[in-house]
């Protein structure tokens, strides 16, 4: 597997040379932007990007589409192969999806991968709200990823007075479609503070029919993680994520705890590449579902 780096004024240029050069079967690895050199960095809003792109051969089948240099990369975790994610998490119900967990579990990043996958590799539409909580969201760089794939960043959540009476939906104005992927970044919130939990509560019961993804820190220890979940589960988020799987080399502790949540596993993510290592946890979650049967 060859990997091509490709350097062009917007991800969407880039992505125009990769399917020119590498076929539509290329497989994006990582977007970063590059650093605006001397004086021009005081006036220039965009920034050229680099998207590393390849083409997995055959006999790549069955192994991730990106390099081995993590010593747990997230597909080595309860035997499972990697998936791209697959269009079926794009259900376009029009429902947005919410992460929510502890500070620094994750999250930013999670979304940035989920984003940059589906408008680089799946060719789908996004729009993101960047949302403050009981504190500031800070995520400057969730803009950066954002303006280079060409995805809307919104800082207020506003409900459009136009919804649909059926699925309670936002519809956009003449002209315009829904996007496949509504995505709602906020800050995480500390397990122990209740007044920011009862603040979180309100403000998710204000969107309409929100998909809740809790995120959690593969890293921590199981005392730490039992006592997250136990905060966010009367939220019932529908399903729970696992990121810095690089910094966690002990499967038995994340197979006890899962087993023990009896929560279905959505992504597992390394790293901080976009989208870099990030996989669909689908074959995972049933494996669970399986040894607990």
């Amino acid at each position: 597997m060859k990997v091509v780096p490709f350097i062009a004024e917007n991800a969407a240029a880039a992505l125009a040379q990769i399917h020119e050069q590498l076929g539509p079967d290329a497989i994006v690895l990582s977007v970063r932007p590059l650093p605006t050199q001397g004086l021009a960095r005081l006036w220039q809003k965009s920034r050229a990007v680099e998207v590393l792109a390849c083409v997995p051969d055959q006999s790549d089948q069955g192994s991730p589409p990106f390099p081995q240099q993590k010593p747990s990369p997230p597909e080595s975790f309860f035997g499972m192969p990697p998936t791209r994610v697959a269009p079926v998490l794009h259900d376009g119900s029009g429902r947005p999806h919410v992460f929510i967990g502890p500070p620094g579990t994750g999250k930013t990043t999670l979304l940035c991968k989920w984003m940059a996958l589906s408008v680089l590799n799946e060719n789908r539409t996004a729009k993101v709200w960047r949302l403050d909580g009981t504190n500031a969201n800070t995520a400057e760089f969730l803009n950066i990823y954002a303006e280079m794939l060409g995805v809307p960043v919104e800082r207020f959540w506003v409900r459009s007075p136009a919804f649909s009476r059926s699925h309670d939906q936002p519809v956009c104005g003449p002209g315009e479609s829904n996007p496949d992927l509504l995505l709602i970044d906020l800050p995480g919130v500390q397990p122990g503070d209740a007044d920011a939990l009862r603040a979180l509560k309100d403000q998710l019961s204000a969107l309409p029919n929100p998909r809740l993804h809790l995120v959690l820190n593969a890293a921590y220890e199981t005392t730490i993680l039992s006592e997250q979940f136990a905060a966010f589960a009367p939220f019932q988020p529908e399903d729970l994520s696992f990121c810095h799987l690089d910094e966690e080399r002990r499967q038995g502790k994340l197979l006890d705890f899962i087993l023990g949540t009896k929560c279905s596993l959505r992504f597992l993510s390394t790293g901080q590449k976009i989208p870099g290592d990030f996989v669909l946890a689908g074959e995972a979650s049933r494996e669970c579902a399986e040894f607990a049967g």
